[in-house]
């Protein structure tokens, strides 16, 4: 139960509280595995990824720890630039759980980025194909594998799989749209995005896919209130900050979408997206502070955020 609190207060930005329930769980539990992760996740968000990387390779030498922490480890490794590394972290997940989505996805891109495009394909395309039965899961993680590798028919194809096998999954259908517009179909994709906020108007996803599909096909009539529910649903949602403060400022309304984006990277410092829409709107403003900003996003900004920027 702590271990949760600890997770709520970390994603609502309560890093306090967070931090007395995580020490309340190691009391309670001082062998369990899990506040050495959530406190590694804490150390992502801030941006501190050697620290979060350490932690993380200490606890993965446990063996009765979740595969949560190789993924983690995986990740933030990539990020603090230890390609080679995040590698075997994702091949040791992969030795424990063959077909784990995560694994396979980052596996994959990691192999793609570095010019090993035959076998990237065939490591993950060949895990989705062999399973005894069709994956909506997996064949969601492969769109958002060639969605990342610019492949972008390949990638509504296999949205397409994934929504057949998972009809009422917000997540599937929302790739579906995102593969649509990315595919160059935008009036497809705003429609299958209205269609998904009239199903799930509680949705978060929902609103998320209309918002951004209808703002890149020049819709802002349907962008601006999209962008609004979005928002409401999804208040500690880093990328409905950066999405807001990027829509304000293609209404030209750079001083509200200043104020969103200051306060999204005060809030979310490590996440790449915000300080390059912030960087954005500060050059539309000739605020010297662009500079800094831009570079902030270039050291924070993952590749598959840079392949997928919708603009």
């Amino acid at each position: 139960a702590q271990v949760l609190l600890a997770e709520s207060a970390m994603l609502t930005g309560h890093v306090d509280e967070a931090t007395n329930a995580l020490a309340r769980a190691r009391e309670l539990k001082p062998q369990s595995p899990l506040p050495a992760i959530v406190e590694a996740n804490m150390l992502e968000l801030e941006g501190d990824f050697g620290a979060a990387r350490a932690l993380l390779e200490t606890v993965t030498t446990r063996k009765d720890v979740e595969a949560k922490a190789f993924v983690d480890l995986a990740r933030v490794t990539e990020r603090a630039g230890d390609a080679a590394a995040a590698r075997a972290a994702w091949e040791r997940l992969l030795q424990r759980q063959p077909a784990h989505p995560e694994g396979l996805y980052g596996l994959a891109h990691l192999l793609w980025l570095s010019g090993d495009r035959t076998r990237a394909d065939e490591i993950i395309v060949g895990a989705v194909r062999s399973q005894p039965t069709p994956s909506a899961v997996l064949e969601g993680v492969l769109a958002r594998y060639y969605a990342s590798t610019g492949r972008q028919r390949e990638a509504l194809d296999a949205a397409r799989r994934a929504s057949t096998l998972a009809p009422d999954d917000v997540a599937a259908l929302r790739q579906v749209a995102m593969a649509q517009m990315n595919a160059g179909d935008r009036a497809a994709a705003v429609a299958t995005a209205r269609d998904m906020s009239k199903r799930f108007p509680e949705d978060a996803l929902a609103w998320s896919a209309l918002a951004i599909t209808a703002a890149v096909a020049g819709d802002h009539a349907v962008a601006g209130p999209a962008f609004e529910r979005w928002m409401a649903l999804a208040p500690n949602d880093p990328e409905a900050v950066s999405s807001l403060g990027y829509f304000l400022h293609l209404q030209g309304d750079d001083a509200r979408a200043r104020t969103v984006l200051a306060a999204g990277t005060a809030r979310f410092p490590a996440y790449g997206n915000l300080w390059l829409n912030y960087a954005v709107v500060l050059e539309a403003l000739h605020d010297a502070a662009a500079d800094d900003a831009r570079r902030k996003a270039a050291s924070l900004m993952t590749a598959e955020q840079r392949a997928t920027l919708a603009r």
